[in-house]
């Protein structure tokens, strides 16, 4: 390692300093300490003053600077030193090898002031503003935008750095932020795959939500899908007798818009009608905006994004973000293509069209960031050209970060990655999705994820290969929420979120000390997942109010022959042909060393679960109704899966007699406890209260005297899951407002 690369090491460890970690944490406005945070630097940087009373006023001066400087010294450490403002470059503040690379010293663009951030915008900023009356109302301003030379619909507003939202139908009614603003898909099918009576380009509409606007090619459709996967948006073509034509791929709608979906149409002149609104009409290239109450627009800094992100890095690397603020951008706040040794530190990034961080890089790392109302993903880490053989490493670390109201939280295909001591709440979907391969995810906080989507989890994987020798450690993961929209109506709580998820054949991991409380599908739901290693885990009333047989502790769903056919075997088979061609080595791991090309990946039954282990885990539901399960399975193969040594707690009946734990292997429906072991399960495990010290206060420490101790259960690090205080976050911001604070969002609005 070059001396370069060795100075962006050290700098990682000089800012690792001692923690206090606590459970509950976090806002979106760091506080911090009396005294000033401190840039670690080399001493012999040469440092550049940027903005306020400097003489270099913008960001690209700056940049333009340094490459001046690069053309002659490539070995002097430089360091851009931002004073507190807004910069707007108006398009995509990019990094690229002239710049900062590895073969120079290390660039540093930090905040002078930490507590003052520096704002940098994703878009042009719009001026000269004027009142209007516009759909009969008089609170509406508008501005003349042709001069920016706008092409086609740009996708982002921000007003003091706060995105607002496009006209809209259906309104969003603040008070319902989850259960409006949405209409049905009206979508009859045939068969599952075979849509009724219109072509894929084309949404039925229901003829309570036909609508009269003048010019609907400006607007496009916003779906989301059931699953919650890939939100999509589609411009639309036209309106006719009733049907709307999009302008997507033939399977965009078969593949992620059918019966359970919910959509609704945005940048419609006629809607416009709702403070936090705006409209862009691209024939007199104007916006109009409806401000919140006493916003003075020519007194405030208001910016419109069209495409892009706001701060790229190509091909290069060697670079340190520090303090800086990140807000709308139309696709990503940061993109990382092909860059190498870039880190990120204290910056906010929020109010993003896409994604906060977009990673396809080595040795980058995100600590102690605020992530917030990203659109798409807080994090997207994208798989490198190292991920690909076994020895390989990308070095990525997302470490002590705040994500919050985005899409999903994270999302890792990369390997080798750390994904340590973040929080991460009200989410629509996943937490973290990806499991990636040779992974540490441990120590999160994940409360309040999977808002609206169903069939997935809080940490969820899919794929052969995904959770290969990765370690889900030491994670609390609370308030798995569940969603269903079917026929106008919102259902919460479903049975099809859960805590872990360990989806379609993936597998190969370590999953121990982990505590998962109050999912709503179960703790845990493996589809035939393989070779886990699943221990010293804490289950806590998860499925407490089941709605289905879905809904139980530990839900277990596997394929035989039968019913791994056809494109779904195709799917799988070439995940595994891929990775084997990859790099033979592979093989050498049981998760993947069955070639499935083969009936190799089977048990001698034809079931393909096998290998995996559940032992010294506490099971914890005295509030699950009396015929819930502790296990429910499709179809459990019990000589390849084993269970041991753990303690289970259904609480007890009124008159004092301990309820029954169930068990379901799909081969024997309802099994009682004493079948179970007589079937060779559990034979050193227990059914007794494990004494937490107070579980109606989420206090899950063990006394002295319980049976799981007894039996080898290791109690949790409690106080290290979760951020932690740190050079760059000396103390630890209040927590934003979110479900936990107002359950009451997720009710239905009152009918007018």
């Amino acid at each position: 390692m070059n001396m370069n690369k060795m100075f962006l090491s050290s700098l990682v460890y000089v800012v690792a300093l001692t923690y206090t970690t606590v459970f509950v944490a976090l806002t979106t406005c760091t506080v911090y300490g009396a005294e000033p945070i401190e840039m670690p630097l080399p001493d012999d940087v040469k440092t550049i003053e940027v903005g306020a009373n400097a003489e270099i006023k913008t960001l690209e001066d700056a940049l333009n600077h340094v490459a001046e400087i690069r053309k002659t010294d490539k070995t002097t450490p430089l360091a851009l030193r931002v004073a507190p403002g807004d910069y707007m470059p108006g398009k995509t503040l990019k990094f690229t090898a002239e710049y900062t690379s590895i073969d120079m010293a290390p660039l540093f663009i930090y905040a002078a002031d930490f507590s003052k951030k520096p704002r940098i915008h994703g878009g042009a900023p719009i001026t000269n503003w004027q009142k209007t009356t516009f759909n009969g109302r008089s609170d509406v301003w508008y501005a003349d935008v042709s001069a920016l030379e706008l092409k086609g619909r740009p996708n982002i507003l921000c007003l003091n750095g706060q995105r607002y939202r496009f006209a809209r139908w259906p309104n969003l009614e603040p008070a319902y932020p989850y259960t409006s603003g949405y209409t049905p898909a009206d979508m009859r099918r045939k068969s599952k795959d075979t849509l009724e009576g219109f072509y894929e380009d084309e949404l039925q509409i229901r003829p309570e939500d036909v609508r009269a606007w003048a010019h609907p090619e400006d607007a496009r459709v916003v779906a989301y899908p059931r699953h919650g996967y890939h939100t999509r948006t589609i411009n639309i073509r036209e309106i006719k007798d009733g049907v709307m034509y999009l302008d997507c791929k033939h399977t965009e709608i078969t593949h992620h818009l059918h019966l359970w979906n919910c959509w609704y149409v945005e940048n419609v002149a006629e809607e416009l009608d709702a403070p936090g609104e705006w409209y862009y009409d691209p024939r007199a290239q104007k916006v109009y905006l409806i401000p919140l109450e006493g916003v003075d627009l020519n007194n405030s800094v208001v910016t419109v994004a069209q495409s892009g992100p706001v701060i790229q890095f190509e091909k290069c690397g060697n670079c340190t973000f520090a303090g800086l603020e990140i807000v709308g951008g139309a696709n990503q706040g940061i993109e990382i293509l092909d860059s190498d040794y870039l880190n990120f530190r204290a910056c906010t990034i929020h109010d993003i069209g896409s994604t906060g961080v977009w990673i396809r890089g080595a040795f980058v790392e995100v600590t102690d960031c605020d992530l917030y109302n990203c659109a798409s993903y807080g994090i997207f880490l994208h798989s490198y050209h190292t991920d690909r053989l076994v020895t390989g490493r990308n070095g990525v670390v997302l470490e002590n970060n705040y994500i919050h109201d985005c899409h999903c939280g994270i999302f890792n295909a990369g390997q080798g990655t750390r994904i340590s001591h973040n929080l991460i709440h009200d989410t629509r979907t996943s937490a973290i999705s990806g499991y990636g391969r040779f992974c540490d995810i441990s120590y999160n906080r994940i409360r309040h994820s999977c808002i609206m989507a169903d069939d997935t989890g809080a940490l969820y994987d899919s794929g052969w290969g995904g959770g290969c020798q990765t370690k889900i450690r030491y994670n609390w993961i609370s308030d798995t929420i569940g969603h269903k929209f079917s026929g106008g109506n919102h259902t919460f709580f479903w049975d099809a979120a859960c805590g872990i998820y360990f989806d379609e054949t993936s597998g190969g991991a370590d999953v121990y000390g982990n505590l998962i409380a109050r999912a709503h599908m179960g703790g845990m739901h493996l589809h035939c997942a393989r070779w886990l290693n699943v221990y010293n885990n804490i289950f806590v009333s998860n499925a407490s109010t089941p709605t289905s047989i879905y809904s139980r502790q530990l839900s277990i769903s596997d394929w035989n022959k039968t019913g791994f056919g056809g494109g779904r075997r195709d799917l799988h088979v070439g995940e595994y042909n891929w990775i084997i061609k990859m790099d033979p080595n592979w093989a050498q791991f049981p998760s993947i060393s069955q070639d499935a090309n083969t009936d190799a990946i089977y048990a001698d039954d034809g079931a393909m679960m096998m290998g995996n282990k559940f032992q010294n885990n506490i099971f914890y539901y005295p509030g699950q109704s009396g015929s819930g399960r502790m296990l429910n399975a499709s179809s459990l193969n019990l000589k390849e899966n084993v269970f041991n040594k753990n303690v289970y707690w259904s609480g007890r009946e009124p008159n004092g007699k301990i309820k029954e734990v169930w068990m379901n292997t799909g081969r024997e429906d309802g099994m009682t406890y004493q079948s179970w072991l007589d079937a060779g399960q559990d034979a050193d495990s227990v059914v007794e209260d494990p004494l937490f010290v107070n579980p109606s206060k989420d206090d899950y420490r063990l006394k002295p005297d319980s049976p799981a101790l007894k039996l080898g259960f290791v109690e949790l690090p409690f106080d290290e899951m979760g951020l932690k205080k740190s050079h760059f976050r000396p103390e630890l911001p209040q927590e934003a407002d979110g479900l936990r604070e107002h359950p009451e969002w997720l009710k239905m609005p009152e009918k007018k």
